[in-house]
Order: C-alpha cells, then structure tokens, then sequence
C-alpha cells in the first residue's frame, strides 16, 4: 500500500470535547469484533492511516468535516475512488452499529452519511505487442536482476503482485508448470499456470543450496531471503524507459486478462485462472472482449463462413 502522508484533523474543531473519551481506533476495533469481514487482516490494513490521522480525536467528536479533510487528502495523493469508497463504507458501517447499539451519546449523527460515492469506473488496460515487448526489454536492463522475470510472470499469468512475491521455491512444480498459491486476497489457496517461458526465466534465477521456503523475489543478500523485495523504483524506471509512465503493476493482470480473452478464453474460464471469486468484474470490465469470441461460437454453430 502506498504510504499516507499525514494531515493536521485538529484545524478541524467542533463542538465541545466530550466526557466519553473513546477515540476512533478503539471504536473500529470494537466494531471489527462484532462485525468482522471475511479478509478481516486486509481492512484492518486499509484503515491505518484512518487509525493514525484520528487518533487524537474523539471518536464522538469526527463530524463530517473530518471525513472531507481525509477523503481530500486521499484525492490528492492518488488513492482510487474505489478504494476511498470502500474505506468509507467500513467508517460508516462502524457508525451506524454504534448508533444502532446506543454506544454514542444521544443526537450523534453518523460522520460519513453525507459522503458522496465516486462512480465506480473500473480502470481498463490494454497492451500492445509493442508496449509489452518494449517493457519486458526495459525489466531486461533494470539494476534489479529479478525485475524481467517478475514481470514476465505477471503478463503471462495475470497473478497478483502480492502472490508473485510471496512465491518460494518450494511452490514451484516445473514439470507440471504450476506454482501453489497459499496466500490469495480472498484468503483461499490456488494454483498458478505457468508458461514455458515463465519457468525458463524462474530456473535461471535459481541458486544452489536455496531452502524451499526461500521466496524466489527476495531482497538482496542472505538475510533478505525470506522478505519480498521492494521493487518500487525497479518498477518506475522501468516503466519510464518503457514509454509507459503512467502504468501500474496491476495493471498487468488487467491487460493478461484481456488477451486472454481475446485470445478466445470464455470469462468463467479466464475467471479461474485469474483466482477470481466471481466473474462479474470480468464482464464489467472486459465483457465486451468476449463478444467476439461468442460471436464466433455462434456463428461456428450455424455454418457462418
């Protein structure tokens, strides 16, 4: 996650300081107890930059002011609409279950009701055989050794930056071209189809006497083994050379899911491969890709030349 740069909630002053001294961290943990979400390590990750800049406010004292000042903040430095959506929802929902309780004092009204959702328009990324020849040359030349290999992989599995990084030795299956997946955003494991030239790359990364526990994007140096290796500079310098300033390293699992689908992958399928719990965002977001491909089922069944 990227780093939050901290703002100054105490210019934001109302009212008068209240007798019950509850401050927000110790309300959303209560909340999470009663009410915890499926990836409850994943929420509680999100909202500590919400934990750290109202801290020192009480929790009965965040008034919509308060949510503004953040929610601009979060604009400013570049967070998703998605993303600060779903952070307010979680501080709403804590609110709501403190009114509903009667845990507040009486009159309080809920910070986030006034908030105003961002439309949710799913980023979409297509690369060219251009762009992804010119960025996996750039990876090729990057100080960091691992950067061409890491990418690689991300073209052509469409895994997620977390599960590539997380991956050991042990997880990999060359033979069978597999890599076993334990740690997933939905929580479940999976299994990851490697291509041949994945596996090529992998192998020529390998060193003797590596422990299977041994994480194959590690840092430098023999105590880094087992501490994925942040690439962040790698990464923006190779997209600079690339021609593609403006790339996330997500967005290459957006763009291996649109080839696979133009490359006539159905969505349920291109679905399980990419370890989606569901195909909806698929279809909102690349369904029209996969009008082609049916197209052509349609017209295979009925004889069209």
């Amino acid at each position: 996650m990227k780093r939050f740069n901290a703002i100054d909630v105490s210019a934001v002053t109302l009212g008068q300081r209240s007798v019950l001294s509850v401050n927000f961290p110790e309300l959303f943990n209560l909340y999470r107890r009663a009410k915890p979400a499926r990836r409850e390590d994943l929420r509680a990750y999100r909202m500590k930059k919400w934990y750290e800049n109202l801290a020192g406010v009480p929790a009965w004292e965040i008034h919509v002011e308060h949510i503004n000042a953040m929610v601009e903040a979060l604009e400013e430095q570049g967070y998703a609409g998605t993303t600060i959506n779903r952070e307010i929802a979680d501080i709403g929902g804590c609110y709501s279950w403190a009114i509903l309780k009667r845990h507040c004092p009486d009159g309080f009204l809920n910070p986030a009701r006034e908030f105003q959702q961002y439309e949710d328009t799913p980023r979409v990324v297509e690369l060219s055989e251009g762009d992804v020849n010119a960025l996996l040359t750039a990876a090729k030349v990057s100080p960091w050794p691992k950067l061409y290999t890491l990418v690689l992989a991300a073209i052509h599995t469409g895994a997620r930056k977390s599960e590539l990084m997380n991956l050991t030795w042990g997880d990999i299956d060359f033979k069978a071209r597999r890599a076993d997946l334990h740690t997933t955003k939905n929580g479940k494991p999976r299994r990851l189809l490697l291509t041949p030239p994945v596996c090529e790359a992998i192998k020529a990364l390998q060193a003797r006497g590596l422990a299977d526990d041994v994480l194959i994007f590690c840092g430098r140096g023999h105590r880094n083994q087992f501490k994925p290796h942040n690439f962040r500079k790698s990464w923006e310098k190779c997209r600079e050379d690339a021609g593609l300033p403006e790339l996330h390293f997500h967005d290459l699992r957006h763009a291996a899911c649109a080839r696979m689908l133009k490359a006539g992958g159905g969505i349920h399928a291109v679905a399980n491969v990419l370890g989606h719990s569901d195909t909806r965002m698929i279809s909102k977001r690349y369904g029209h890709l996969d009008d082609d491909h049916l197209q052509d089922v349609v017209d295979a069944t009925w004889g069209v030349a």
